[in-house]
Protein backbone atom coordinates (compact mmCIF):
# COMPACT_ATOMS: atom_id res chain seq x y z
CA UNK A 1 0.00 0.00 0.00
CA UNK A 2 1.17 3.29 -0.79
CA UNK A 3 0.25 7.37 -0.91
CA UNK A 4 -2.10 9.14 0.72
CA UNK A 5 -3.91 7.02 2.59
CA UNK A 6 -7.49 8.82 4.17
CA UNK A 7 -5.80 11.65 4.54
CA UNK A 8 -2.72 11.06 5.69
CA UNK A 9 1.44 11.60 4.85
CA UNK A 10 2.90 8.43 2.56
CA UNK A 11 5.65 7.31 4.80
CA UNK A 12 7.39 6.24 1.42
CA UNK A 13 7.58 2.88 2.44
CA UNK A 14 6.41 -0.46 1.00
CA UNK A 15 5.38 -1.97 4.30
CA UNK A 16 3.96 1.35 5.80
CA UNK A 17 1.44 3.17 4.08
CA UNK A 18 1.39 6.35 6.13
CA UNK A 19 2.75 8.42 9.14
CA UNK A 20 1.05 11.34 10.90
CA UNK A 21 2.28 13.52 13.97
CA UNK A 22 0.18 12.50 16.84
CA UNK A 23 -2.40 15.47 18.24
CA UNK A 24 -0.01 16.52 21.31
CA UNK A 25 2.95 16.77 19.19
CA UNK A 26 4.54 13.61 21.41
CA UNK A 27 4.98 11.15 18.63
CA UNK A 28 3.84 9.65 15.29
CA UNK A 29 1.60 6.69 14.01
CA UNK A 30 2.96 4.51 11.22
CA UNK A 31 0.00 2.31 10.02
CA UNK A 32 -0.11 0.07 6.80
CA UNK A 33 -1.42 -2.90 5.53
CA UNK A 34 0.50 -6.35 5.27
CA UNK A 35 -1.60 -9.24 3.92
CA UNK A 36 -0.24 -12.19 1.26
CA UNK A 37 -2.26 -10.72 -1.72
CA UNK A 38 -0.28 -7.22 -1.69
CA UNK A 39 3.31 -8.64 -0.40
CA UNK A 40 3.17 -12.13 -1.75
CA UNK A 41 6.62 -13.02 0.24
CA UNK A 42 4.62 -13.66 3.59
CA UNK A 43 3.28 -17.02 1.48
CA UNK A 44 6.43 -18.38 2.35
CA UNK A 45 6.21 -17.53 5.87
CA UNK A 46 3.22 -19.91 7.41
CA UNK A 47 3.56 -21.58 10.40
CA UNK A 48 0.92 -24.20 11.18
CA UNK A 49 -1.36 -23.05 8.65
CA UNK A 50 -1.22 -19.18 9.81
CA UNK A 51 1.20 -16.54 8.05
CA UNK A 52 3.29 -15.21 10.59
CA UNK A 53 5.09 -11.71 9.67
CA UNK A 54 9.02 -12.90 10.37
CA UNK A 55 11.38 -10.93 12.87
CA UNK A 56 13.18 -9.29 9.58
CA UNK A 57 10.14 -7.33 8.76
CA UNK A 58 9.32 -6.37 12.41
CA UNK A 59 12.93 -5.16 12.34
CA UNK A 60 12.74 -3.43 9.21
CA UNK A 61 9.45 -1.44 9.93
CA UNK A 62 11.01 -0.72 13.19
CA UNK A 63 14.05 0.56 11.51
CA UNK A 64 12.15 3.03 9.20
CA UNK A 65 9.98 4.54 12.03
CA UNK A 66 13.49 5.22 13.26
CA UNK A 67 14.60 6.99 10.17
CA UNK A 68 11.47 8.82 9.66
CA UNK A 69 11.46 10.61 13.46
CA UNK A 70 15.41 11.16 13.38
CA UNK A 71 16.95 7.99 15.58
CA UNK A 72 19.74 6.97 14.07
CA UNK A 73 19.56 2.96 15.40
CA UNK A 74 17.37 0.33 17.20
CA UNK A 75 18.82 -0.82 19.93
CA UNK A 76 16.60 -3.77 21.22
CA UNK A 77 13.79 -5.36 20.09
CA UNK A 78 11.86 -7.61 21.48
CA UNK A 79 8.91 -10.15 20.10
CA UNK A 80 6.64 -11.60 23.05
CA UNK A 81 4.44 -13.45 20.49
CA UNK A 82 4.55 -13.68 16.88
CA UNK A 83 2.81 -11.40 14.40
CA UNK A 84 -0.01 -13.60 12.74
Amino acid sequence: MTGDVAGLGSAGHPLLGAVVALADGDGYLFTGRLSARSHRWLADHVVRGSVVLPGTALLELAARAAQETGTRVVEDLVMEAPLV
